[in-house]
């Protein structure tokens, strides 16, 4: 083998051992600290609040929950002043209250966890499929687990017509590179897969078992009874209340997209109704229960449980899991990636009652870094996507180091010779 070739394995072999080395010199803690010492929860918040003031976000709003109570707050806005009620349209973050939604028709027994969902449907039925449909549950949905093909949700435009639920499932006009709801992954039960169409589904499913509008019936058997005065799921009220403006990542104003199926992806909330829900899954100080009387505590805690299979992402149910089985955090985040940019994302500690809260409007993801960086500080371990976000310039940098190491080398030893 000559030395050309010899050089350009070791190349190859520095350039693939450089990430690996440094993702776990990361993971393991020694590359970045926490944001503050532990426990300093003043320190913390100084911390992301300058970190925020340095990406300059044109809409954000962030609260920190220590020891079950909402405590400290800080907001960003370009013209229009936000505060601690305007409301965000949170996208996937709006899973977690859909969880709830879901949830209070479990305890009134109108559906079952593990009952095939083909039993519930009758105005649309799930598409014939070589795996089987009878494994497609509500716990699976919920999971992420049951096979259902992604729905990357784009979202209609402002002067675009919308689709009922029922048209969208079947042929969604969104220009989202979804397509129809179908159970098209894998066998239900055996993986975890991100979802936007099972919640569709699930949607769909409480309209049929209730015969409410889900809007309706969320406000009613979750909103109102967590004293989510302002929140909604239905785009037109939400724009009569204190809405934020929606901007790309440039800072420019942009638009207001409207979503076919409103229980994956609409919500709209604020930093104090956020504040109340993310509350009622611990207990509070005055002897409230976790549910606060929306759900058992039981529930809640059913919520917050893996419900995936092994050596899949853990889930709960409407819920992210970070950490194990022994110390954990749970909660979601929302992203959408084209315009306009928003980026949402809350977590609490079970154990500590402690959380934060991140809604953000002109960045992508932003609010769940800040999360994140959260979490490392809360549990003191760091999110592989943390590193990520925080490393991936300097690992092209080392690239560009290796090969021009190598180059100046080669150099060297042609200088010799």
């Amino acid at each position: 083998m000559n030395r050309r070739k010899i050089r350009f394995i070791y190349t190859l072999v520095l350039l693939t051992l450089w990430p690996t080395a440094f993702f776990g010199a990361a993971k393991m803690g020694w590359v970045w600290q926490p944001l503050a010492e532990a426990g300093d929860d003043e320190q913390f918040m100084q911390a992301v609040v300058s970190e925020l003031k340095r990406d300059a976000p044109p809409n954000a709003a962030l609260a920190l929950i220590q020891n079950g109570v909402l405590q400290d707050e800080f907001f960003v806005s370009q013209g229009q002043p936000i505060d601690r009620n305007t409301l965000f349209q949170v996208m996937s973050l709006s899973k977690w209250v859909t969880a709830w939604v879901v949830l209070t028709l479990i305890e009134s027994q109108d559906l079952q966890l593990d009952t095939p969902v083909s039993e519930y449907l009758s105005v649309w039925k799930l598409p014939e499929s070589e795996y089987d449909l009878d494994g497609v549950t509500v716990r699976r949905l919920l999971s992420h687990s049951a096979g259902v093909n992604s729905g990357d949700f784009e979202g209609f435009l402002p002067n675009q017509d919308m689709q009922s639920l029922v048209e969208f499932m079947t042929n969604p006009a969104d220009g989202g590179a979804h397509g129809n709801v179908r159970i098209d992954q894998y066998e239900p039960g055996t993986k975890m897969r991100y979802s936007n169409n099972g919640f569709a589904l699930l949607q769909h499913i409480v309209e049929q078992v209730t015969g409410e509008e889900f809007e309706d019936y969320a406000e009613r058997k979750v909103l109102k009874p967590l004293q989510m005065a302002t929140s909604t799921f239905d785009s037109e009220i939400a724009k009569t209340r204190s809405l934020t403006k929606f901007y790309d990542t440039n800072g420019r104003l942009s638009i207001h997209r409207r979503f076919g199926a409103v229980a994956p992806s609409s919500l709209y909330t604020s930093v104090t109704d956020l504040g109340k829900f993310v509350l009622a899954h611990v207990s509070g100080d005055t002897d409230e229960l976790p549910g606060r009387g929306v759900l058992k505590p039981e529930t809640v805690e059913l919520l917050q449980r893996v419900q995936t299979p092994e050596g899949s992402d853990l889930r709960g149910l409407g819920v992210a899991i970070y950490g194990n089985t022994d110390a954990y955090t749970f909660g979601h985040d929302g992203v959408h990636f084209s315009d306009p940019s928003i980026s949402t994302d809350a977590r609490i500690n079970p154990r500590s009652r402690n959380g934060i809260i991140v809604l953000v409007s002109g960045r992508r993801v932003l609010a769940s870094k800040l999360a994140m960086e959260w979490d490392y500080w809360e549990m003191g371990r760091v999110q592989s996507m943390l590193i990520v976000f925080k490393s991936w310039k300097i690992v092209i940098l080392g690239w560009f180091a290796i090969i021009i190491a190598m180059i100046a080398l080669r150099r060297i030893r042609g200088t010799r010779s």
